[in-house]
């Protein structure tokens, strides 16, 4: 399941047509959003040995480093994110 939101909208921009969800996919998504996104990773991961390969988890946090609007009002939003994973490693060859 996949969610965002934006908190804190500033009151300027509630009544605009399109942080009101009326303007997706529309010019304004376009003129009013940044279209490339860098951030800050950072996580760490393990293995657990368990038979001939071992269980892998890993944990990772993404902090957004671009403004994700390109609009004054909304210039504080950024992307973030955390990720789980889980999975089974098993060795092939001497790797």
């Amino acid at each position: 399941m996949f969610r965002a939101r934006a908190q804190k909208i500033p009151s300027t921009l509630e009544d605009n047509a399109f942080f009101d969800g009326k303007g997706a996919g529309s010019e304004l998504f376009e003129r009013y959003t940044n279209v490339i996104d860098l951030g800050m990773t950072t996580g760490f991961d393990f293995d657990v040995p368990f038979g001939p390969g071992s269980f892998v988890f890993d944990f990772r946090y993404n902090l957004g480093a671009v403004n994700v609007f390109n609009v004054a009002p909304a210039s504080g939003l950024r992307n973030y994110n955390f990720l789980f994973m889980a999975g089974y490693k098993i060795s092939v060859g001497g790797y």
